[in-house]
Formats: C-alpha cells, structure tokens, sequence
C-alpha cells in the first residue's frame, strides 16, 4: 500500500473523486499515517540509538527527532557502564533539584524536543538515548509501513479527518471508530513481543 492506493480507497468510501478532495484525502491519509507511526512506531519501526559527549556544565541536549525516547542513559568519563536516568517533571526539577550542585545525572525530563539532564553533569560523560525514528511522510512512490491487516485503520483515520474537513455529523462517528481500532492495533502489535520479567535478587 502507499498514498495513491490509500487515497482511492478513500475516494471510494466517501464517494467523492473530484480534484479538491483528493487534495483533501492525501493530506488526511497522511496525517494518519504518522499518528499511527506515532502510537506503534516501537512494534512497526524498531528503534535508534542517539550518543554525544557531553559537555560538564551544560544540562540541555537536543537529540534526533523522535517518536518516541524510550530510555535515556549516562555514564560518567571514564566509566563504561551506563546507568538508565529516571524521568521527572519540570517542575519536580525545579522545585528539588533547581539550586543542586553540579554531579553525575539520574533523572532527565524533556522540555518540547530538548532533554533536560538533572543534575546538570560535572564531567563530559557520554548520553544516549533509545528512540524510535520518525519517518518521513508516505508518498506514491514508499510503501507503508503499517501492515495490510490494519490497512483499515489509515482508511479510518482518513475518513474522519476527511469528514471533520466537511464539517459532517458522521465525523464523530469515524473519528470513534478510527480512535478504537488505532488502540486495538496497538494492543495487538504490543502482544507480539515477548513481556521479559524482571529478574528476583540479581537472579
């Protein structure tokens, strides 16, 4: 599947071929496609590992766009274990740790796509950071990443965003409809992979 082919599944649902809703439904399928990469990106995508070098004294760090960040990890120079940072609030941060002496991090929390290392790191230890990669848009030319059996829920997506556009009653309807199956796709991709337990007294 990719844009073209979404996009005439549409048009025949809604039953509407002209040139200003094609328009419509290729920006509408779009968007779906990336809130679905959005939400199961981890099961459809994999992940990437960003790294820098730290600089002592600097606490902000931007890494590469992301759906997601799944784990952020530290490890001072000089060490080569790396130790995975707790996420706080900002304002956790600012109301315990915002006058703290600089030290080795263990906690971090994001403001928009920067992270925020606490407490800012004393030496120019190494971060890194587990991510899922955003994607770039679908086009007529890649195919989707979202597998044909859940071919249905683009088309939902894009119907509700379609008829949100037209300002029809039905749109709530699709946008349920879209919302439930979205949660049940992410349900299903998440039972794929196996639940490690975690061990008892290091065993």
């Amino acid at each position: 599947m990719n844009l073209t082919t979404y996009t005439q599944i549409v048009q025949a649902e809604v039953d509407d071929t002209s040139a200003r809703a094609q328009t419509v439904i290729e920006r509408a399928v779009k968007d779906a496609y990336q809130e679905i990469l959005k939400h199961c990106g981890r099961f459809l995508i994999g992940t990437d590992t960003y790294s820098t070098t730290a600089v002592a004294g600097t606490q902000e760090y931007t890494p590469t766009v992301a759906y997601e960040y799944l784990k952020v990890l530290w490890h001072d120079a000089g060490d080569t274990d790396f130790s995975v940072l707790r996420p706080i609030s900002e304002e956790e941060a600012i109301e315990k740790y915002y006058n703290a002496d600089n030290g080795t991090p263990s906690m971090y929390y994001q403001n928009g796509p920067r992270l925020i290392l606490v407490v800012t790191p004393d030496n120019a230890g190494t971060l890194e950071v587990v991510y899922v990669p955003v994607q770039d848009d679908i086009s007529s030319s890649n195919t989707s990443l979202v597998p044909d059996h859940y071919t249905n829920v683009v088309i939902l997506g894009a119907i509700a965003r379609f008829k949100m556009y037209e300002g029809v009653p039905e749109a709530v309807d699709y946008q349920a409809k879209y919302g439930a199956s979205l949660q049940d796709m992410k349900k299903e991709l998440g039972t794929r992979f196996e639940i490690i337990q975690p061990s008892f007294m290091g065993r």
